[in-house]
């Protein structure tokens, strides 16, 4: 079942899709998709259906699946840890570390638009931060922009 938000367009010509199956960390391919074009009226769905190819016989009938639909073209986002996160009026943001006087360091904020979750990450978008830059992961809820800042440890993600 795929909802009436994800448009017929966007997946009428996806061959394959990648299926994670409950309770088993295999993921599957799906082949031979096909998209069934009549939306029920009352859940607002559509259905596909597609081949799933099991030759060790680990599927059973009435399994739940997650399906991953590719609704756009590949692209790089920035995955940001979700303890990074801040919100306020203005949406949400981090603090990106900055040098400072000296050997000192202090930190901005940056603002990304966070686009998906995906465990405890976030894919996002930012004009502000690139691959590479240091953001503040712990302690973040009470820093303010210009607040110097040591770094303890880094994370390489």
């Amino acid at each position: 079942e795929i909802p009436e938000s994800i448009s017929l367009n966007e997946i009428k010509n996806t061959t394959s899709l990648e299926i994670a199956v409950s309770g088993n960390s295999k993921p599957y391919n799906a082949e031979q998709v096909q998209v069934i074009p009549e939306i029920n009226t009352r859940s607002r769905v559509y259905l596909i259906t597609a081949i799933i190819k099991d030759e060790e016989n680990n599927l059973a009938s009435g399994m739940s699946i997650q399906a991953f639909i590719p609704v756009s073209h590949k692209r790089d986002y920035l995955i940001i840890p979700t303890d990074a996160i801040n919100k306020d009026s203005g949406g949400s943001f981090v603090y990106k570390i900055i040098p400072g006087d000296k050997d000192s360091f202090m930190v901005m904020p940056a603002n990304v638009k966070i686009l998906f979750l995906e465990g405890n990450s976030y894919f996002s978008e930012s004009s502000s931060i690139k691959a590479g830059d240091q953001i503040v992961i712990e302690g973040n809820e009470r820093l303010r922009p210009m607040a110097p800042v040591t770094i303890l440890s880094e994370s390489k993600k």
